[in-house]
Parts: C-alpha cells; sequence; structure tokens
C-alpha cells in the first residue's frame, strides 16, 4: 500500500509541530512575496519616498530588508523539508528578521489606515503593509520552529537568540545611519553663532557629511522622516533648539558646503513631487527659480532710442515666452537694469490685442495679480525687488501657446566725461525659463554710438547713427553691453514740460565733481566656489596697484575655510602681499559677506581717506541677517565710500540691503573683471572727476539758455523717481506713491500690472493708462518737423476756404 504524502505531512504536523499547506502558504505569501514586490516596488518607482518618507535612504538599508525575506524563505524550505541543518543560526537569523520588521512595522504606521483605504481601491495598499505582515509571519514561524527543534524550546536558548539578533539590528541599523546623524550634528554646529563652532561643524560636513541627505534635509517637508529618525534623536533636538525649521537649517549648511542652493541643484531621487508643496514665495530675494525646460523665452527684441545731449534714453524690451509643455506655466524673471533706470511701460498682448499696465502701490498691484492668477487669467505684474533691479511675472503662459508682453525702460546715460557717456543694456540676473532666442538689439541717436562687442553693427546716416546685432544671453550678461555715446560737451542743461496738462518744466544740470585719491584701499573679497575662475584675475589686479599703496583684505567666511583671514579676522600689508593672500586662498563652498563687510567697515573708519572694494558674485542664501549691516550705516554713517562689483548672474541678499539704504556704488561692468578693477583702481588711486545730474523743476519760468537741450518727457519720469526716492527717504511714503503712480513708474513704493478685463481693474480700484500716455522719446527735430506740418496744414486750409468763398 502506498503511503499519502499529504496525509504523511499532516499527521506529522500533529506529531511535530510542522506547519500544514494553509499556514506554509501564508508565510510565504507575507514573509517572502509581499516584502519582495514591497522592495521591488520602492526601488523601482520610490513611491513611498515621493509621497511620504524614504525607507531606504541607502543601500545599506536595501540589504537589511533584502535580509527579512531571505530570511523567511530558508525558514520556510526548513518546514518544507521538516528539518534544518543549523536551528541555532536559523532561531538567530529569524530574531533579526522580527527585529527589521518590527522597526519598519513601527515607522509605517501612521500610514497604516491609508494602505488600508488603498487595498480596497488598488493592491498597492498592501505594499505599506509588507512591515507588518513579515513581523507576524516571522513570530509565527519562530513558534513553529520551536516546536520542530526542541533543543531550542528552553527559555534560555530563545532570550539569548533574541537578545543576539537585537544588539545586531541595532548595530547595523547604527552603521548604516552614522553618516546621517554626523550630517545633523554637523548641520547644527554650521548654523551656530560662534565663529570657531560653525567652522568645525562646515569642517565635519565637509570630511564626513552626507550632502545626498543634507540636500533631502533642505526640502521642506519632504518626507526625510526615514528609519534613521530613530538614531538621531539627540541630533534632531539639537537642530530643533535653534531658531528656524531643520529645512532651513539645512539649505544654510548645504550652501556653505558646495556654494550652491539647494534648488540650483537636481533634486534626489525621492524627492521629485515634494517641490509642490514647498511654501516658496517668488518674491522672496533669498529665493532661487527652478528653470522648467519646457518654458522658453524664444523672442527677445530690444529696441531704444538715446537724447545724447540730454543724457538719457529710452528701451522697449519685448519678450515672447513659449510653454511646451500640457499645463498652463508662470513665466518669473529678476531683471538688472542699467544703472538709475526706471521702468515706465507695461504691456501685454491679450487675444493679439496690446493693454497697458496700471500703476498703483506694490501691495496693491501684487494683491491684484495674486488674486487674478488664482483664477488662472491673463495678468502680468512688474515690482522692485532691489536698486535698479525689477521682478517680472507673466501667468499663465498657455499649454503649448505663447505669451507677449513688453517693458519700456527709462535709462539715464552714466557719463565718463562732458563728451561722452555709457547706456548698459538690461539683463536677466535669475530666471525660471530657458533662454532659445539670441536678444535683437536695435538702438539709434542723432549722435554716434559705439559698443566693443564685435557681434554689434555700426551704422551712420546723415542725421542718424546706430547700433544693432544679435547676442547670446551669456554675452548680455557678461562684457560688450555697454554702449559708447557721444555728445555735446557744451550742452550742460536739458529741459522738458508736461504737456499732459500741467505745465511742469524739469530742468536738468549736469554738474562735474572732483573726488580726491583715497589713502588707502580695504578690499573685501568673496571666496565662494562660484568666484575660484575669476580668483588669479583678482589677484592680478591688486598686484598692479602702485607699492606704496594701503591695503587691507578680508575675505568674505562661513564657508569654513581661510579662517585666518577670513572674517572677523583680516590682514594689511602691501598690494603684492595682498595679490599674494588672495592667490594662495582656496576658493570653495558659499561664503556670507555680512561679517567681512562690517569687519572691512570698521577698519575703514580708522583711516582717513579709505574706500571699500567688494568682489563677489551673487549670494543666494540669507546666512546672517544683512539688516546688521543697515544699522550699521544708519546709526553711524560712513565717510568713505563702498564699491560693489558683482562677477556673474543671481540675486544677492546682502547687496539688496545694502542698497536699499544708497550705501554702497554699483561698479558698471564693461569688460573683464581684471580690466573693470584696473579702471576703477585707477579712478581712486588717483582721483577722479564725474558728472551728477542734478533734476528739479523749474519755477523761474526764465527762458532756458541758448546751449540747453529741449527732450522729452523722459527726463521728468527720471525726475519723478529721484523724487520719489527722496521722499520715501523722508519718510512721506504716501506722496512717494503719489508722484510715482502720476508718472506711471515702477518703483520701491509702486509697480505695474496688466489685468485681463476692466471689470478686473475696477475691482480693485485700478486704472490702467492712456494708450497716448505710454512713453516715447521724440528729439526735439521731430517736434520741429510736426510744427513745420501743423503750419502748412494750416496755410493750405486758410487757402481753401478762401478759393471756396471766391467760387462761391
Amino acid at each position: 500500500m502506498i503511503d499519502n504524502p499529504e496525509q504523511n505531512f499532516e499527521q506529522k504536523e500533529i506529531e511535530t509541530g510542522i506547519p500544514g499547506s494553509f499556514a506554509l502558504g501564508f508565510y510565504f505569501f507575507a514573509g517572502v512575496l509581499l516584502p519582495v514586490a514591497a522592495l521591488i516596488a520602492e526601488l523601482g518607482w520610490r513611491i513611498c519616498a515621493e509621497n511620504f518618507f524614504d525607507p531606504i535612504p541607502t543601500w545599506w538599508h536595501v540589504l537589511l530588508v533584502s535580509f527579512v525575506p531571505i530570511t523567511n524563505l530558508q525558514t520556510w524550505l526548513s518546514f518544507r523539508r521538516g528539518y534544518a541543518s543549523r536551528p541555532g543560526w536559523l532561531s538567530f537569523a529569524n530574531g533579526v528578521s522580527i527585529f527589521i520588521s518590527l522597526f519598519y512595522a513601527l515607522i509605517f504606521a501612521p500610514v497604516v489606515p491609508i494602505a488600508i483605504i488603498a487595498i480596497l481601491l488598488v493592491l498597492l495598499g498592501l505594499l505599506p503593509l509588507a512591515p507588518l505582515f513579515s513581523l507576524v509571519s516571522g513570530i509565527m514561524m519562530r513558534r513553529k520552529l520551536a516546536q520542530l527543534y526542541p533543543s531550542a524550546r528552553s527559555p534560555w536558548f530563545q532570550w539569548k537568540a533574541l537578545g543576539a539578533a537585537f544588539l545586531f539590528v541595532v548595530t547595523a541599523f547604527g552603521l548604516a545611519e552614522l553618516n546621517f546623524t554626523i550630517t545633523r550634528h554637523g548641520i547644527a554646529k554650521a548654523n551656530s553663532t560662534n565663529a570657531k563652532t560653525q567652522q568645525e561643524g562646515v569642517g565635519l560636513l565637509r570630511s564626513f557629511g552626507d550632502l545626498d541627505y543634507l540636500l533631502r534635509l533642505s526640502y521642506d517637508g519632504s518626507g526625510v522622516v526615514s528609519p534613521y529618525m530613530f538614531f538621531t534623536l539627540f541630533a534632531g533636538e539639537e537642530l530643533t533648539e535653534q531658531k528656524g525649521s531643520v529645512s532651513a537649517q539645512a539649505q544654510k549648511a548645504y550652501y556653505r558646503v558646495t556654494g550652491s542652493h539647494y534648488r540650483q541643484v537636481p533634486s534626489p531621487r525621492g524627492i521629485r513631487h515634494w517641490d509642490r508643496f514647498e511654501a516658496f514665495d517668488d518674491l522672496d530675494p533669498n529665493g532661487s527659480f527652478r528653470v522648467s525646460n519646457n518654458l522658453s523665452l524664444s523672442v527677445s527684441q530690444i529696441d531704444g532710442s538715446v537724447d545724447a545731449d540730454a543724457a538719457l534714453g529710452y528701451l522697449e524690451w519685448t519678450l515672447v515666452f513659449k510653454n511646451e509643455s500640457l499645463g498652463m506655466q508662470e513665466a518669473v524673471s529678476q531683471i538688472q537694469l542699467p544703472p538709475g533706470a526706471v521702468v515706465s511701460r507695461l504691456t501685454l498682448w491679450i487675444n493679439g490685442e496690446e493693454r497697458e499696465a496700471a500703476f498703483a502701490k506694490s501691495a496693491k498691484v501684487i494683491e491684484a495679480y495674486n488674486s487674478v492668477t488664482s483664477k488662472r487669467r491673463d495678468p502680468a505684474l512688474v515690482t522692485v525687488t532691489g536698486k535698479d533691479r525689477v521682478q517680472l511675472k507673466c501667468f499663465p503662459v498657455p499649454a503649448n501657446g505663447e505669451m507677449k508682453v513688453r517693458l519700456g525702460i527709462t535709462v539715464p546715460v552714466v557719463l565718463e566725461s562732458a563728451a561722452a557717456g555709457f547706456m548698459a543694456m538690461p539683463y536677466f540676473q535669475d530666471r525660471n525659463f530657458v533662454v532659445t532666442s539670441e536678444h535683437s538689439i536695435w538702438v539709434e541717436s542723432k549722435q554716434d554710438l559705439e559698443i566693443a562687442n564685435p557681434a554689434f553693427r555700426r551704422e551712420r546716416g546723415d542725421r542718424l547713427f546706430g547700433v544693432r546685432g544679435r547676442i547670446t544671453d551669456d554675452q548680455l550678461i557678461k562684457i560688450g553691453s555697454p554702449i559708447k555715446i557721444s555728445r555735446s560737451a557744451d550742452i550742460t542743461t536739458a529741459w522738458a514740460k508736461d504737456t499732459a496738462g500741467s505745465g511742469l518744466v524739469v530742468r536738468q544740470e549736469l554738474r562735474e565733481i572732483s573726488k580726491a585719491p583715497v589713502k588707502r584701499i580695504v578690499f573685501v573679497i568673496d571666496a565662494s566656489e562660484q568666484m575660484a575662475a575669476l580668483q588669479t584675475q583678482i589677484a592680478d589686479a591688486v598686484g598692479k596697484l602702485p607699492t606704496d599703496t594701503a591695503t587691507a583684505i578680508v575675505l568674505s567666511g562661513g564657508n569654513g575655510l581661510n579662517n585666518e583671514i577670513a572674517a572677523p579676522n583680516s590682514f594689511e600689508g602691501t598690494p603684492a602681499q595682498i595679490a599674494d593672500k588672495i592667490r594662495t586662498a582656496t576658493f570653495d563652498g558659499g561664503t556670507d559677506a555680512v561679517s567681512a563687510i562690517e569687519t572691512a567697515w570698521e577698519m575703514a573708519q580708522t583711516v582717513p581717506g579709505s574706500a571699500i572694494v567688494w568682489v563677489h558674485g551673487p549670494q543666494i542664501v540669507e546666512l546672517d541677517s544683512p539688516a546688521r549691516l543697515t544699522q550699521l550705516w544708519t546709526r553711524r554713517p560712513a565717510e568713505f565710500p563702498v564699491f560693489s562689483l558683482q562677477a556673474g548672474t543671481g540675486r544677492n541678499a546682502v547687496e539688496r540691503v545694502l542698497n536699499e539704504s544708497d550705501a554702497v556704488s554699483t561698479v558698471l561692468r564693461f569688460a573683464s573683471v581684471s580690466d573693470d578693477l584696473d579702471r576703477l583702481f585707477g579712478n581712486l588711486i588717483s582721483g577722479s572727476t564725474s558728472f551728477e545730474a542734478v533734476r528739479t523743476i523749474d519755477t523761474t519760468k526764465a527762458k532756458p539758455p541758448a546751449s540747453s537741450k529741449e527732450t522729452s518727457r523722459h527726463l521728468i519720469r527720471l525726475w519723478a523717481a529721484d523724487e520719489a526716492h527722496r521722499l520715501l527717504i523722508a519718510g512721506e511714503e504716501a506722496k512717494a506713491v503719489e508722484v510715482a503712480v502720476k508718472n506711471q513708474l515702477v518703483t520701491r513704493v509702486s509697480g505695474a500690472v496688466v489685468l485681463e478685463t476692466q471689470e478686473q481693474y475696477d475691482q480693485f480700484g485700478l486704472k490702467p493708462v492712456e494708450a497716448n500716455s505710454v512713453p516715447t522719446i521724440p528729439e526735439p527735430e521731430e517736434y520741429l518737423l510736426f510744427a513745420v506740418v501743423l503750419l502748412v496744414l494750416i496755410y493750405f486750409g486758410r487757402r481753401f476756404r478762401k478759393f471756396r468763398y471766391r467760387t462761391a
């Protein structure tokens, strides 16, 4: 008689405790198949990491998780065979599997209710329950192991195996989490207010920190609450004791170590969808736009004209944004204006029709823009975000469509001498779109124009000069964009009359100002990674200074490097020694200029005739509050000049605050950093002569001198910008808003917005400007032509009337 195998197995289960078919099926599903499926799904699609938290942040975690189904499979096979060759080791491995499953079951406990609901909709809801199922399976199999091997039933053996398994799991996770613990401890130290502790923290992060984890922590609420949080509670408490969220501190630490804003690098895997939940305000100057590859600038055209003798010009920048995605997008950019320039026009094309902007108080236009964009309509907004810097926002750029806007910019000419000056072009300091088109530039004047960029072509006529060409965005930003303008040296007065009804007459006087040579130069050098390529140029320019020039240097700190001469420390010596210090310094990571400028300010105060020269790149992250510098300049005004030369594009949180207090003079860029520094140093050492345009209301009603120049209403706009600034400093904000809005200007207290319908303007109490009041810049010769044409028409009109009377 042949024995029935199933019957024998069931009989053996009763006799020895071997599990039956149903139990074996449950063990295999819950302890092997489900954990393997969950691991593969998370490795392949990162479902949990992108929506909740990252359960397997490193390959060590992957190995630990893999240990669970492997051990459960080995135990299951032992049950199938009816024996195990090494029951002691199998008992130990089963204990390790239980504790790993317990650990992850606790981690996933908050997700269990969501998973149960998800099971009713899709089977994917089983995956978050995998740790719980494997835990139950592991405990049940351990009980069966004890029944299968009588030698393993003793309490001593059970506790010994479990204790060893617990110690193994704790040690394994501890080693896997060591980098994360060090990283969190390093973040806490790097954000300390103590300079020495801060340097130790940055050094710790550089040497032993996990940059990927640091980047993950930089995302607010990004779900990086993975298993290692249980092993870093003491570091987490150390972080939360400090001011600011963990993500804010991680962002600063990441910038100190790498020199990049966390948004400037690709987000790590598993953080992809967390951008949606970040509370990031595009108006915040300390942020950085993430560029969308599906949003581009497809057309960029700058048209301009210059009244050289009146030392002013007008530019119109037409931009066409193209969206190649399936959803609407917002185009946002920070635009650097020419020195002293002001936005005086904003136009948006809606359904092919030009719509002009309404000018009002900044808070009002921002409220209108935000309200309308929430309803997915068609506004454009321009507001000031710093000295000579505005932000342009356009929404929506339609899916697979385009959006067209135009900025009008009134520009004063920067005079190099009585007979020549420069007018720079606007450019993007930051943007969330790619520039796929070259910038097409065409500027004309009645006087001769020149430009150093070989991509431009000079044109000459009997009464008209011009420069035109197409250049890349990189060329527009760097060198070659300023246009050199020739003018009549004997014309020092210009005037304009407001023809809009007020009859206001504004007079501009060009005054020559002589500046004495400086006796000492204090250099503040940005030693961040982004300035490393310019290290030699800066050192060479400093080394060319006369040997008897008194010089000192302070390197911007915060990156844990160059501690001997980084703020609050400094070095004084000859230009050659200063140049050598620059050459041998380490340029890496991200630095903070606040303490460096503060140190340089204290040094300059001690020697009359000093000047501070700050050479830097953009500082996107505000590491220390620049308000300290504002208070310093306000309470103890500096009697020495401060010059800022920025290399590269990007927002600078420190410079923005200083510019608002008018404490810093921006160095106009013409060529390389070395050449621009040579030009600046030449003016400082030998003394220089500059020209200041003083614009006032002419109340005398006296006839302008013969050598004066009548110009366009743009002169009135420049006066209004000066007046609004003066009123704001005097604390008369309401009057400053009134002057700016009346003259259609974007200033620190006023902005411009284009809405879709008249009802929307009425809703927010806004009034778009009249089409006939938008800026133009006709030359006086054009006014003369208009007058001649009018006289001719009057003459022939009278002749025609006489002819009718005679023939009647």
